[in-house]
């Protein structure tokens, strides 16, 4: 290695690499890879999917189609009917579970929406219990007040269904109890989407721990090795500085040595050679 006519020796170019593995340990300690901050886990909403995803609404359609079924198939096998069912009677039934099909999302998304917790849940609950009401009403409603006449015909005057006279009858109580199911249906998805969330979260945050633990590691190892690494430059540097300065330390001693030889022989030629 030449610089503007000055040459330097194998011991300079180390000296050159000490100083830079040591400057690059020094800035690895201080500005060097950190361990990574946990990541804040966002919690979704509880249950993380409010609306049904495509999954469920065929297991909702499914599960009332099914149980359109049996209704059907319990009124056709009934034995005090003589005559066979009607087309009328399966157009009810399967427009009373269709509208519960359609109704089952909506519910299940408003307990998602606005669950009954601490603080507010007599009103969401006695609002949710209203919601089901006024589904089960409108499931009567459809069913005995259009339905049913347009397939069955018109009733008599005195069996004509009214909406007043529906709920002071208590005719939507079994409309109220399958809204109350569904409900109740719902809060048990709100239950399993809560817990799902709650073991994501867990997961995510056990993840970003290991990952953490891992680049401290990493990190730490690199810092050992980085000195070492210095370390070993340091000695390799004293030796050849040591070496060097031998080097040059040796002429000089000769050269002392003959320069006092020769003084002697000037001085006490018999000396010298005795």
């Amino acid at each position: 290695m030449a610089i503007s006519g000055v040459r330097f020796g194998p011991w300079h170019e180390l000296h050159l690499r000490v100083t830079s593995a040591i400057r690059t340990g020094t800035g690895a300690r201080a500005d060097g890879p950190r361990a990574p901050r946990l990541s804040a886990v966002t919690r979704p909403d509880l249950p993380s999917r409010a609306w049904p995803s495509r999954t469920e609404m065929v297991w909702i359609v499914a599960f009332w189609l099914a149980l359109a079924a049996l209704f059907i198939l319990q009124e056709a096998l009934e034995p005090w009917e003589q005559d066979p069912i009607r087309l009328g009677q399966i157009v009810e039934v399967l427009v009373e579970f269709g509208l519960w099909a359609l109704v089952t999302p909506v519910v299940f998304w408003i307990v998602a929406r606005y669950p009954a917790e601490r603080g507010a849940w007599a009103g969401r609950l006695a609002g949710q219990v209203g919601v089901a009401l006024a589904f089960a009403v409108v499931a009567e409603a459809v069913q005995h007040g259009i339905v049913r006449p347009a397939f069955r015909g018109p009733p008599p005057p005195d069996r004509m269904w009214s909406l007043v006279g529906a709920v002071v009858r208590l005719r939507i109580l079994d409309e109220f109890v399958i809204a109350l199911s569904v409900l109740a249906v719902g809060y048990a998805r709100a239950s399993l989407g809560a817990a799902r969330a709650r073991l994501l979260d867990a997961e995510r945050a056990a993840a970003d721990a290991a990952r953490a633990s891992a680049e401290r590691d990493r990190a730490e190892a690199d810092r050992q090795r980085a000195e070492a690494e210095r370390e070993r430059l340091a000695g390799q540097l004293t030796e050849a500085r040591l070496g060097a300065l031998r080097a040059q330390l040796h002429p000089h001693f000769l050269f002392n040595t003959l320069n006092a030889v020769s003084a002697l022989v000037d001085r006490d030629p018999e000396g010298v050679q005795t």
